[in-house]
């Protein structure tokens, strides 16, 4: 059973009479999961949580509903960023806001792209979290024949390195803007990743 949750009332009214992405349109969703606006109601309804907003939108969002939160439930991290105040990682910014108690926090990461994933292509992502039973169980939700989910138990350099992709990113596209082949793109990329 899947509650999907979205803060506009429109969307989600479009969501139930199309049960189509409006963003991906080839995603067609399942005709059971229910989708509401209610956020208190999607968040206390679920074991698992899956937290899919901008980084920098996730303190106010548990701040606001952290009565909703139990720390039984898995906590499913798919944001990229590191908090510009604080420079915490997701991970971090959820133990901040809700408590220690809250163990059970995964971050899924790719590298992926959800278009793809939608084509089945094959695909591999991440389930980083140090509390294994929780990493397990999000590994087996998110696999398929097509979409193969490894377990690690560092979360901070999972999350860290989702981050810092973004900026070689950034300079691989400039790289192509101003002309430049493969050998410089390359050389960019694998000396970021060691860097």
């Amino acid at each position: 059973n899947i509650v999907m949750w979205h803060r506009n009332p429109d969307t989600i009214e479009r969501l139930k009479q199309s049960n189509q992405h409006y963003l991906i349109p080839e995603l067609k969703f399942p005709k059971n999961i229910d989708f509401t606006n209610d956020i208190s109601y999607a968040i206390s309804a679920s074991n698992i949580v899956v937290l899919g907003l901008p980084s920098h939108t996730i303190r106010m969002l548990l701040r606001n509903n952290k009565h909703s939160f139990n720390y039984k439930q898995t906590i499913v991290n798919i944001s990229k960023g590191i908090e510009n105040d604080t420079l915490m990682t997701i991970s971090e910014v959820i133990v901040d806001v809700l408590g220690v108690n809250f163990k059970k926090i995964v971050t899924l990461s790719g590298p992926s792209h959800a278009e793809e994933v939608i084509r089945n292509h094959p695909t591999m992502l991440v389930a980083a979290s140090n509390h294994i039973e929780a990493g397990i169980a999000v590994q087996n939700i998110f696999s398929t024949n097509m979409l193969r989910t490894y377990l690690n138990d560092d979360i901070k350099g999972v999350e860290l390195g989702g981050s810092m992709k973004n900026v070689i990113a950034i300079a691989a596209g400039i790289c192509d803007g101003i002309g430049y082949g493969d050998n410089s793109k390359a050389a960019l990329m694998t000396r970021g990743m060691a860097e």
